[in-house]
């Protein structure tokens, strides 16, 4: 069974403090620490600070092994970025953290595709087919979305349970735009995928990015490769 684990609704600037702990400080007692210190204010309850702290460091800190690569390069641009952009870095570094939130991001991105707004029970719905009708499941899903518009990324409706998109975010960044997809390749272990797909990906609904082919000339991992008629990128 696989494990839900985004049990709380997660602040933009809770993510932002982190990654701000992680560049001074690598030792992960200590930052789930500060991090309990800056959170006390705002989270009385020391289960649900503790559950919102693990979500953090999962996000960012004890990460698996192939993703800590990306990690580092993101730290390493993060102040470079506009705050448009650090909302793209959390983004993917929570696909590669939580496949729930990934399978959701997908499934309203699907949704979005097609109509302006979409319901909440649809969502809850689609994601019951891909990851059983748990509670757990539930309770997460709720809460993941509750995040999203918490950042800004989708807005309530006038009727309960109905949620609409919110502006689209234009990522200009080539290096966030690689390193997104060697996210996206390596937590849905895929070893290549088709050029013409990259810039249709529902998994990042409220951005706007798109690829060109030199792209990925300087890239260390991802490579432009033929199959057939096909232009794929491989990693």
């Amino acid at each position: 069974m696989k494990k839900v684990g985004f049990a709380r609704r997660i602040k933009l600037e809770w993510l932002d403090k982190v990654v701000e702990f992680y560049k001074n400080e690598q030792e992960v007692s200590k930052i789930k620490k500060g991090l309990d210190d800056f959170l006390i204010s705002e989270v009385k309850s020391k289960e649900n600070r503790r559950k919102s702290i693990d979500i953090l460091i999962s996000s960012w800190v004890d990460v698996p092994e192939e993703f800590k690569y990306v990690r580092d390069k993101a730290v390493v641009l993060f102040d470079k970025v506009s705050e448009g952009e650090k909302k793209f870095i959390h983004w993917f570094m929570l696909i590669s953290a939580f496949p729930l939130f990934s399978d959701i991001s997908t499934v309203i991105g699907k949704l979005l595709s097609i109509q302006e707004e979409f319901k909440l029970d649809t969502v809850r719905q689609r994601i019951f087919e891909i990851w059983g009708e748990r509670s757990t499941v539930k309770f997460s899903t709720d809460k993941i979305i509750s995040s999203m518009v918490e950042w800004g990324v989708l807005s309530k409706a006038q009727k309960p349970g109905i949620y609409k998109k919110a502006n689209t975010i234009e990522i200009k960044n080539k290096e966030l735009k690689l390193l997104f997809l060697e996210v996206y390749l390596k937590s849905n272990k895929k070893s290549f995928i088709s050029y013409a797909e990259i810039d249709k990906l529902y998994v990042i609904f409220p951005f706007e990015l798109s690829f060109e082919l030199g792209d990925f000339y300087d890239s260390p991992v991802l490579n432009v490769n033929k199959m057939g008629d096909n232009t794929v990128i491989v990693i």
